[in-house]
């Protein structure tokens, strides 16, 4: 059986490493301030307010820094999403995606039970609400294009509106994030916390979504491509040295086999378009003189990601030797309109040798 590594479009790993970290600094960090504030301390005092005030501010400033890259790349997103392959733009989105959704958790993570209430409130939720908007913002995205399969497209307006959708709910989530900020400056440690607002620029004005939804719509690496293919096939036992014959009647090239009653094979069905092909069944048929050996084998892979490959287990067919057989391999998405692909060998099995027998006759003795 051969199998071959393939490069999967899911996706977002380096975002998903940076929010990893992220996470691990912030969880040292938190211990070593809040501990620090409550031993050195008392419970009731002003200045214990302060400094836990300091310490939420500090961690969630670093929350935040991260919160603010995800905003850069979601602009760059915007500006040159339509130039980019279909596999890639799924894989930002996805990215973006994981990273908003893992600063919202972050923010909940190091807020424990102080500081007060309405300062967790506010900052929270305005992460909470960001995450919120990229994900409808990724549907919007992913709407215009068909989604992953590529076979749904959703009206332009409505794409529109769920764009601009997402643009008012992050200008909201940046409004929530001001509050923040006031809170925390009147707060007992009167803290000063970094400036965060997703949405400026041109890039997020109403006109630009719409753009954007127009633009995708055009481009020509985001539309949908399909294609299934064969990477190799596996036959045991292996072809004869001698490798391929000459074509046979059909027009196919033959493959000599040696001797044997059982033909084992497997191929790697490979997702060659650009969008996730789902359900996908190999079928394989072996024929004699135009006649099927046996049923159909029918083997289901599942769903294949662009550029992945996926190999089918080792199958066996009875065979006899000194025959002749075509093989023919298909592999399809069983839906209406569903993309398929074939391929077809024609296998010839060696004819087992003769086994020669000695027979001894007993000598003859003269009688007289």
């Amino acid at each position: 059986m051969i199998k071959e590594s393939w490069s999967t479009a899911h996706r977002g790993t380096g975002s998903t490493n940076r929010s990893r970290r992220a996470v691990m600094v912030l969880a040292g960090l938190s211990v070593a301030i809040l501990l620090g504030a409550v031993l050195d301390i008392g419970l009731a005092s002003g200045p214990f307010h302060s400094s836990v005030d300091r310490s939420y501010a500090a961690l969630l400033a670093s929350v935040v820094d991260q919160s603010n890259e995800t905003a850069a790349s979601l602009v760059q997103l915007i500006q040159t999403g339509p130039a980019m392959q279909r596999p890639a733009l799924f894989e930002m989105l996805d990215g973006l995606v994981s990273d908003s959704q893992s600063e919202s958790h972050q923010a909940v993570d190091i807020a424990g039970p102080l500081p007060a209430p309405s300062v967790v409130l506010e900052c929270s939720s305005a992460l909470a609400d960001r995450s919120a908007e990229v994900a409808v913002f990724r549907q919007g995205v992913e709407g215009v294009l068909g989604g992953e399969s590529g076979t749904g497209p959703v009206d332009s307006a409505a794409s529109v509106s769920a764009l601009q959708g997402a643009r008012q709910g992050l200008i909201t989530a940046d409004s929530l994030w001001q509050s923040c900020r006031h809170l925390l400056a009147t707060s007992p440690g009167r803290i000063r916390t970094i400036a965060s607002q997703w949405v400026t620029g041109s890039s997020w004005s109403d006109t630009s979504m719409a753009t954007l939804v127009q633009d995708l719509e055009r481009s020509r690496t985001l539309g949908a491509q399909y294609r299934l293919g064969f990477a190799a096939l596996s036959l045991q036992p292996a072809p004869l040295p001698s490798g391929i014959s000459a074509s046979s009647s059909q027009g196919s090239k033959v493959l000599e086999l040696p001797p044997t009653s059982t033909l084992v094979l497997g191929t790697t069905v490979l997702n060659q378009g650009n969008v996730l092909e789902p359900a996908v069944a190999v079928q394989i048929v072996l024929q004699s003189s135009g006649i099927n050996v046996g049923a159909p084998l029918i083997v289901q892979l599942g769903s294949l990601l662009p550029g992945q490959g996926v190999a089918t287990q080792a199958l066996s067919l009875p065979v006899v030797a000194g025959s002749s057989y075509t093989l023919k391999v298909s592999a399809n998405v069983p839906v209406p309109g569903g993309v398929s692909a074939s391929a077809t060998w024609q296998i010839s099995i060696a004819q087992a040798a003769p086994t020669s027998t000695t027979t001894t006759v007993p000598r003859q003795h003269p009688v007289g």
